[in-house]
Formats: C-alpha cells, sequence, structure tokens
C-alpha cells in the first residue's frame, strides 16, 4: 500500500524523539536529583487527566462512547489511541480520538507559555512538566524552542506521562472509574 502524507511525517518522529533523548542523556544528573517530582508528577497529571477529562465531557452531556474517545486527549496519538481501544471505544470513534489529541496539542503548544506567565510559573521544572503532561509533544515542542532549560524535564515528562496513562487505563479498577464517570456503565 503506499504511503501517504502521514506516514511520510511519522518517518520524522524517530528523529525527534532521538534529538529529545540527546537532551535527556546530557541533563541526566539534573533529571536524577528531580527524579521523583518528574515520576510523581507523570503518574498523578496523567490520572488525573483522564478523569477531569471524563467528568467534564459528562457534564457537557457527550456520549459515554464520545466521553471515553476524549479522555486521552493529553498523550501522544500514539498511546491515546491504543488507550481509548482499552476503553472500549469503538472503531469509528478512535478517529476523534486522534483529532482531540492533536487540536489538546496544537491550543497547548499556542497556549502553554501564556498561562505559564500569567501563573508566574518561572521554574524550569515546573514550566517543562506541566507542558509536557498536559500538551504533550506539540507544548514539548513549542517550549523547547524557547526554554531550553526546560527541555529535558518537558521531554521526559512526555513520554512518561504517555507511559503512566496506557499503564492507568490498563489497571481494571481505572477502566471501571473512567467509564463509571462517562456514564458507560
Amino acid at each position: 500500500k503506499p504511503k501517504g502524507c502521514g506516514d511520510v511525517l511519522m518517518s520524522f518522529l524517530g528523529v525527534v524523539v532521538l534529538s529529545f533523548g540527546f537532551h535527556i542523556f546530557g541533563q541526566r544528573a539534573l533529571l536524577v536529583r528531580h527524579a521523583a517530582e518528574v515520576v510523581g508528577c507523570a503518574a498523578i497529571a496523567s490520572l488525573l487527566s483522564m478523569v477531569v477529562t471524563c467528568a467534564a465531557g459528562r457534564a457537557l452531556g457527550l456520549s459515554p462512547d464520545l466521553n471515553l474517545a476524549v479522555v486521552p486527549r493529553s498523550v501522544t496519538v500514539a498511546l491515546a489511541m491504543p488507550i481509548a481501544s482499552q476503553l472500549g471505544v469503538p472503531e469509528d470513534g478512535i478517529a476523534v480520538c486522534a483529532a482531540c489529541v492533536l487540536l489538546t496539542g496544537l491550543v497547548g503548544a499556542v497556549a502553554c507559555r501564556s498561562l505559564l506567565n500569567m501563573g508566574g510559573f518561572m521554574d524550569p521544572l515546573v514550566r517543562g512538566l506541566a507542558t509536557a503532561s498536559s500538551c504533550h509533544g506539540f507544548g514539548t515542542a513549542a517550549l523547547a524552542a524557547t526554554e531550553p532549560a526546560a527541555l529535558p524535564f518537558c521531554a521526559l515528562s512526555y513520554g512518561l506521562t504517555g507511559i503512566a496513562a496506557s499503564l492507568w487505563a490498563a489497571v481494571p479498577a481505572v477502566q471501571m472509574m473512567l467509564k463509571g464517570i462517562a456514564g458507560k456503565e
């Protein structure tokens, strides 16, 4: 089957991940010193993001399937789609999941620095963790372009948040909780 534009763009993802790896490696002593904050933020932010998104969708009156499709919006598309499948989202809802992830990333990339500035958050650790856990790769790229001190935290948290969300979605009790909040069961 011939490759489309999306396939060509996805081929660049390996280069992006590799470049993040170099930045993380270069700052490994700093990251080790802040390991508890980085891992803790990824674990807590991923679960809270899914729960709050699900509750907001319910409050807005979304159907349970649509609500669950939106739940993994704060992780990269490659992980969000399997998370949505684990939550029982029908095949036609997976495209909605991908669109919500992209929209979250775009809005976050545009707004993250301004929101952090308005909140008075200037610490690179805080800025990196908040950006990566809320608007994944797009936010990481946007922040890295102007704030290289936040890049190691952002890049590591970007990956860990996606992993944590995948792990949370694999826990039957969390699946049941999210489905209950969404109104599916």
